[in-house]
């Protein structure tokens, strides 16, 4: 049952749970009230115990309600049989009773077998007479963590206690982990501390147990994918950016692990993270995730948006130590945190174990500080004494003799002291280095621990993941003094940097403009400069040098994956020396010399051996992106290998580049699946909104590109993409306000002046509309649609001759540029010149098959010049073509009749009758 508040308390009964937009993030996500039932209403007056009507439990007098969540209500009741106070859960009306039932008895049968001191002991599972569930346990008098952190004055306030109460937190989650338990909604308010100092851990409504199979991610999977086939409308994505799915996750969005947000299946790191939010709230007061709405902290979520608090954390003035274990348990990564709650308890303990013996080192100090002192007090009686002496002796005669005598003892008592000084001086000053070697020493060994963590990520070829922990490492370097330990802080650097350029280049090459991938050239130039500045250049060292550099690095991986991408576009012989030296392997180097000989029969025979199983995911990228290699291979090839390895972000998006011409279905599953693998790449976003508008889904391509710009506000093409789909769904300020900002953003993009200039002709404004289009083709000489548009602005201002000269640009600088060809015909009718008119409307159908206005105004136009056979059948290929199209139908019987009435036999002259 998931109660937002606990079990025992005095605080009034909490607000119900929600999951609709504006709700609290802190509040437990868990099927809510049916429509019509109230579930904030409470029988009992607010605040404290009150009555609650007719509640009859066999074998226990009810007293009043103490709490309430979105299931269920907490009673306070004496059990008849041995006379004690227990805590009831009753459970409030839902929309499905048994399934609100089954969760119940869940809870009490999973509490049941947890026999731990921090977790309330279930004493009675009984049913009242309407034959509903209701568990009696242990009634704990006191008040929840979260009311206590909320009293205290500040943050490091008592936080001795607090940590203690954390430890045992720990203690009895880890527990619960060693009996295949796993609690999902771990959170200060579900933690009560007891009037003696006892601590329990409630509300283990959400838990589940080791013979449970993951209902979370089963309800993931019904929400997001209803029913199997090609996904057409914009439902996927929806689902997937704002997680509300009702009954899809469950927990506390703000204290919820990444995973559990994102609804997959969760194990005993989902609470460890939890506990890392539970630690942050008692170091600096806050939660790991803070939004205003339940929608947004959920999106954070689901992101691993940790930065915030990780921030609060290093900036807190608490033990190194102990922020480190928060670090570790709030790792966005489950795999990066301690493997469960016993594990963070013994980080704590040996926290703890190291305060108290430096305090009892201080004690120690102090005692013999103290000691020193009554030392030094002895000494002062001495001298005192000694000086009475020497005023008796100079009475009585030997004052001469007594105070030579005395002046020695006297520097022989100086120099004892000064040595005696001077030795504490040396001992505090030991002291003071070793306490200083040790935080040094401690220092060192978390930039270290980092730097590891780096290294890991780095090699996982995750620069996401990486970033933190180097940014992490470089500010503890920092603010302690530590040396780069063995220069990994500025080599780990440089590989996050060539990582994140590879990443760039990746999202580049798969990211269309017009329809149109960027040229080889642009791509390759991109390769150069990156792997230039990472110190490899192919040819300018000899390949073992280079290829040394690499095995050297952390991102191999996806240093040869960049490289065999650059091969594909360069085959070139020092880089398939370099990519020979670095990765050794025969069939790659066999495959990789097919690549540089663009040898088809060759590369034909490769696709079809049986080693490509065992190959690493970027030759097969590479293989499948090979101009050589003919389209059925390349689809057949990346297809099998994503299949095999449908986590591989890279494989993934070249399956969907395969399948982009004439598999749309493919290419948007494809698509689709990027998305949900890394939901923080734009570009997958970017290629999913262009896929879907080409779909005609203009609801789910707008989804795609706004998410984009979330992710990226400065995309220029995302913000040229959006407003074209706001032009085409009626909202023309919205797209005018995005061309307006992609130009603002990239002042080259010739696109977004065409696409604006479109929107300033349709409203009406030709000069600028005409400025637009005379920008673009500025910016971009070669920009066919520009020129084609520009042309049509000529028009409207009756400037044929002007017309003419764009579309006959526009044909040159784009050869097959049907709509430039069908636009020069026109206006080459219009001037007067049939014959250039019917060239340029035999081309625009030669490259467009099925361009139905060609063919009529070809038809129309061979119809003025005298050939009635082919303007019919130019007419009946419109009426082929498009059947609806009544001008064609029009057209046709109108050419057909005169044909009929030109060809009909007309009668000879009647011959002269002789009269």
């Amino acid at each position: 049952m998931a109660d937002d508040t606990t079990l025992p308390g005095t605080r009034p009964p909490a607000a119900p749970t929600a999951t609709r937009t504006g709700a609290d993030p802190n509040a437990t996500l868990a099927p809510s009230s049916p429509p019509g039932i109230d579930a904030t209403r409470n029988d009992s007056r607010a605040g404290g115990i009150g009555p609650v009507g007719v509640v009859v439990l066999p074998g226990y007098e009810v007293h009043g309600e103490v709490a309430r969540g979105g299931m269920g209500r907490v009673l306070a009741a004496t059990d008849v049989a041995f006379g004690r106070q227990v805590a009831v859960k009753v459970l409030l009306p839902a929309a499905d009773p048994a399934e609100a039932a089954a969760r119940f008895v869940r809870e009490a049968r999973i509490t049941g077998q947890l026999a731990h001191p921090g977790i309330p002991p279930v004493h009675h599972l009984g049913a009242d007479a309407a034959g509903s569930p209701f568990l009696a346990m242990k009634l704990v008098r006191g008040r929840t963590l979260e009311d206590l952190l909320r009293a205290r004055p500040n943050p490091a306030a008592d936080q001795p206690r607090y940590v203690q109460v954390f430890e045992q937190i720990c203690q009895a989650v880890g527990f619960a982990h060693s009996q295949g338990v796993v609690h999902r909604d771990l959170k200060p308010g579900n933690v009560m501390v007891g009037a003696f100092g006892e601590v329990q851990v409630m509300d283990w409504g959400l838990a589940r147990g080791n013979d449970e199979s993951g209902m979370m991610n089963d309800e993931w999977k019904t929400a997001t994918n209803p029913a199997p086939g090609p996904v057409r409308d914009s439902s996927f994505i929806i689902h997937h950016s704002s997680l509300t799915v009702q009954g899809s996750v469950l927990g506390t969005p703000a204290y919820m692990a990444p995973e559990q947000a994102r609804g997959e299946d969760v194990d005993a790191r989902a609470d460890v993270f939890a506990l890392g939010g539970v630690l942050a709230s008692i170091l600096v007061g806050r939660t790991p995730f803070g939004r205003s709405d339940v929608k947004t902290t959920l999106v954070q979520a689901a992101a691993g948006d940790t930065a915030e608090v990780l921030a609060a954390i290093d900036a807190c003035p608490a033990d190194a130590e102990l922020k480190d274990v928060a670090r570790r348990c709030l790792a966005p990564y489950r795999d990066d945190r301690p493997a469960d709650g016993t594990a963070v308890a013994d980080l704590v303990a040996a926290y703890r174990a190291g305060v108290e013996q430096r305090l009892r080192r201080a004690e120690r100090d102090r005692a013999a500080a103290e000691a020193q002192a009554a030392e030094q007090r002895k000494r002062r009686k001495v001298q005192l004494a000694l000086v009475g002496a020497v005023a008796l002796l100079v009475v009585g005669g030997g004052a001469a003799a007594w105070r030579h005598d005395r002046q020695e003892a006297y520097r022989d008592q100086v120099e004892r002291d000064q040595a005696a000084a001077a030795f504490r001086q040396q001992v505090e000053d030991e002291k003071r280095g070793q306490a200083e070697r040790d935080r040094a020493a401690r220092a060192a060994d978390a930039v270290a621990g980092l730097l590891d963590r780096a290294g890991d990520a780095l090699r996982a070829s995750d620069a996401d993941r990486a970033a933190p922990f180097l940014d992490q490492a470089a500010a503890r370097a920092k603010d302690d003094g530590v040396p780069d330990p063995d220069g990994r802080l500025a080599a780990y650097r440089a590989d996050l940097d060539v990582l994140r350029e590879l990443d760039r280049i990746d999202s580049f090459r798969w990211t269309p403009v017009e329809g149109k991938l960027p040229p080889g050239g642009a791509v390759v130039g991109r390769y150069a400069a990156a792997f230039a500045g990472y110190g490899v250049a192919p040819g300018a060292a000899p390949p073992a040098e280079a290829a040394a550099r690499i095995a050297r690095s952390p991102v191999r991986a996806a240093l040869l994956v960049g490289l065999d991408a650059w091969l594909v576009r360069q085959p070139t012989t020092p880089l398939r020396d370099l990519l020979a030296a670095a990765d050794q392997d025969p069939f790659r180097d066999e495959v990789r010399a097919a690549l540089v000989a663009a040898d088809p029969t060759a590369l034909a025979a490769l696709a079809a051996r049986p080693e490509w199983a065992a190959q690493p995911p970027g030759l097969v990228r590479a293989f499948g992106d090979a101009a050589a290699v003919p389209a059925d291979t390349q689809r057949a090839l990346l297809t099998r290998a994503a299949l095999a390895r449908p986590t591989d972000f890279g494989l993934l998006m070249d399956a969907a580049g395969s399948s982009r011409e004439g598999a749309a279905d493919a290419h948007l599953r494809w698509l689709q699946a990027a998305v949900a693998v890394r939901p923080g790449n734009v570009a997958a976003w970017y290629n999913l909104g262009t896929a879907l508008g080409t779909a005609g889904d203009k609801a789910g391509s707008e989804v795609c590109f706004r998410e984009a710009l979330r992710l990226d506000p400065r995309n220029a093409m995302a913000h040229t993409n959006l407003g074209t789909v706001l032009r085409g769904r009626g909202d023309p300020k919205g797209a005018e306000a995005c061309f307006r900002e992609a130009i603002r953003l990239d002042p080259a993009l010739a696109t977004a002046h065409n696409n604006l200039g479109i929107m300033l002709k349709a409203q009406g404004d030709l000069d600028g509309a005409v400025a637009c289009f005379r920008e673009a083709i500025r910016v971009d000489p070669d920009y066919a649609q520009a020129h084609n548009h520009l042309g049509a602005a000529m028009i409207d201002r009756r400037d044929l001759t002007g017309a003419i000269r764009c579309f006959r640009e526009a044909v040159r600088v784009d050869p097959a540029h049907a709509m430039g060809h069908f636009n020069l015909g026109t206006a080459l009718r219009a001037k007067g010149d049939l014959a250039g008119a019917l060239d340029s409307y035999r081309e625009a159908v030669r490259i467009n098959p099925g361009f139905v206005q060609a063919y009529f105004n070809m038809g129309n136009a061979l119809a003025v010049g005298g050939d009635l056979d082919g303007a019919i059948r130019c007419f009946e290929e419109v009426v082929r073509l498009d059947p609806k199209f009544a001008p064609g139908h029009a057209s046709l019987a109108r050419a057909r009749e005169f044909q009929a009435a030109v060809r009909r036999p007309v009668a000879p002259p009647p011959r002269p009758v002789n009269r």
